[in-house]
């Protein structure tokens, strides 16, 4: 396989259209929020810090969302209300939400103040694949404090697994409709947020690759990274966002499994000669990059390989050096 396609494919390119629902996966009922308890039926507010405290509907708008960085307008989703209560102990300010639905509530999360942003995220329901089976899908929300005491940003939803990778980006915002509805936990009373190694990468870096026993090596190629993790654990993925299409970005979201971050995909081609189809071939191209040890950060080097196996009637089993090195924040 020739040099071109090989960075063509590795080099943060999205080659694979993965089907994913564009529903928001954090989603309520818009009757509750007709049902939000009045102003003045909550207590006072913790001033101490940043708050986000009563009942929000919360408002996405489907027609920016984006598919791997790429505009895919999804049809209209309705408003929905979440109730929060946010405190600010010694530990940092922390909030919990839950989804109004049915009379009571369902989903429950967990947001920490960081940088500015409310931040959260969760493993939630497995995505579908192409060609079958399912993927491990990380969510998130990004909030900044807004005009008019709103919260604005977006919700990320991130399916993972090789040959199933994909991000799903959808702004929204959030509008205070009344009082917060009785919290289950105090805020104040959660274990502190703890920063997993994963969140290490993060900042802007360049990808580049040298193929094995040539050392071919195209161009590096300018990446910007954010990790994503859930709350106190090792599940994260980390979104690699590059501008190779003129005026777009390509996002992959690369796994974090255990001690290692992994992106894949699966390819079916046909072999050609002569411009006569002589055959059909399945590629699969994956992408390992191993934990550092001793961790920092910011990572600063990421060293890792990415390999090209081909079955059926053509192609050549490749391997290339990839290295992922920080030049910024």
């Amino acid at each position: 396989m020739s040099t071109s396609r090989q960075k063509r494919i590795v080099a943060l390119v999205g080659l694979l259209a993965v089907v994913a629902t564009a529903a928001a996966v954090l989603v309520g009922t818009l009757s509750q929020i007709s049902s939000a308890p009045k102003a003045g039926q909550e207590p006072p507010a913790d001033t101490s810090g940043p708050t986000i405290n009563g009942t929000y509907r919360i408002d996405y708008d489907a027609k920016a969302q984006t598919k791997n960085g790429k505009p895919v307008p999804a049809d209209p989703i309705p408003a929905f209300a979440w109730s929060f209560h946010s405190a600010c102990p010694d530990t940092g300010c922390v909030a919990t939400a839950a989804r109004l639905r049915d009379g009571g509530t369902d989903i429950k999360v967990v947001l920490d103040f960081v940088g500015g942003r409310w931040i959260e995220a969760h493993m939630a329901e497995a995505g579908s694949c192409p060609g079958g089976g399912t993927a491990p899908h990380l969510t998130s929300w990004s909030l900044a404090p807004g005009p008019d005491g709103t919260f604005v940003g977006s919700q990320t939803d991130m399916y993972m697994g090789t040959g199933c990778a994909t991000v799903l980006q959808t702004p929204l915002t959030l509008t205070r409709v009344g009082s917060a509805v009785p919290a289950g936990v105090d805020p104040a009373a959660l274990p502190p947020r703890i920063p997993a190694a994963p969140e290490g990468l993060h900042g802007q870096y360049t990808f580049s690759q040298t193929r094995r026993g040539e050392g071919d090596s195209p161009p590096p190629n300018p990446v910007d990274i954010r990790t994503i993790c859930a709350r106190n654990s090792l599940d994260c993925g980390s979104l690699f966002t590059s501008r190779q299409d003129v005026g777009r970005d390509n996002v992959q979201v690369y796994q974090f499994t255990t001690d290692r971050w992994i992106w894949g995909v699966e390819v079916d081609g046909t072999c050609t000669a002569g411009g006569e189809v002589k055959g059909t071939v399945r590629q699969k191209l994956t992408v390992d990059l191993p934990l550092p040890q001793p961790n920092s950060d910011p990572i600063k080097n990421l060293p890792g390989t990415s390999t090209s196996e081909f079955t059926g009637d053509c192609g050549e089993n490749e391997t290339f050096d990839v290295a992922v090195d920080r030049v910024g924040d």
